[in-house]
């Protein structure tokens, strides 16, 4: 009886030496997969972060006090799914993103943000990475890099923002000032085959003064929306 038991506790020792083993050496890995990613990420300027589902805790690595001003490696715990740092009309998306993405069997992501930085303001950036998943296909740690895209961003809006305006523009230029230069265009013949009468001469040059009007009033508020569009 004595020799089973021992036999059997020698058994479950066993097990667990092969399963520390395991594990240690899934740790020693991801914990060079990470050195990699950093190393891979600073001469890219991009900022690594990592976050840890089961322990809910949110690090970041290099790049955080340079691109957003914050201390560098900061551990953060019941943070990640609040996403109180980034913009309020970005956060529910990238809730949503995140969440899909764990729910999911993805090993990749890639979004766009607004990250508030340490004085307040907000940052464009790209966030992407992988997911570290376990045998059953289920996410155990996330690790992504953010790059600051905001010129870029930023200059995209203007152009988008300047398109509008072209848009205005030519919206102006097709209905603002055809009308009275319609007008013009059909007064003239008229005032023509009427020159011999003065009444009516009188009121024809009354309506082809005040599209005139018209037609200079349209070709300022061009000119005005020209200029904004271009400062």
């Amino acid at each position: 009886m004595v020799w089973l038991v021992n036999k059997k506790y020698s058994s479950l020792l066993l097990t667990e030496k092969v399963l520390n083993r395991k594990l240690s050496k899934r740790e020693q890995e991801l914990n060079a997969a990470i050195n990699d990613y950093e190393l891979v990420t600073k001469a890219s300027n991009d900022l690594i972060w990592e976050y840890d589902i089961a322990k809910d805790e949110l690090k970041w690595h290099y790049g955080y006090r340079e691109l957003f001003g914050y201390e560098d490696d900061v551990i953060m715990t019941g943070a990640f799914w609040k996403m109180e740092r980034i913009h309020p009309d970005d956060r529910k998306n990238a809730i949503e993103v995140f969440r899909k993405l764990v729910d999911g069997q993805k090993l990749t992501w890639k979004t766009e943000y607004r990250y508030v930085c340490n004085d307040g303001g907000y940052k464009y950036v790209s966030d992407r990475g992988y997911v570290i998943r376990n045998e059953h296909k289920e996410a155990l740690r996330l690790l992504g890099a953010m790059q600051d895209i905001d010129q870029e961003k930023n200059y995209s809006n203007l152009l988008e923002a300047q398109n509008e305006k072209l848009k205005e523009i030519a919206w102006l230029n097709s209905h603002e000032i055809r009308r009275p230069l319609s007008n013009v265009a059909g007064l003239v013949p008229i005032i023509k085959s009427n020159l011999t009468d003065g009444t009516d001469l009188v009121q024809l040059i009354d309506l082809l003064e005040t599209s005139v009007k018209e037609l200079d009033e349209a070709v300022l508020k061009m000119n005005d929306q020209t200029n904004t569009s271009f400062k």
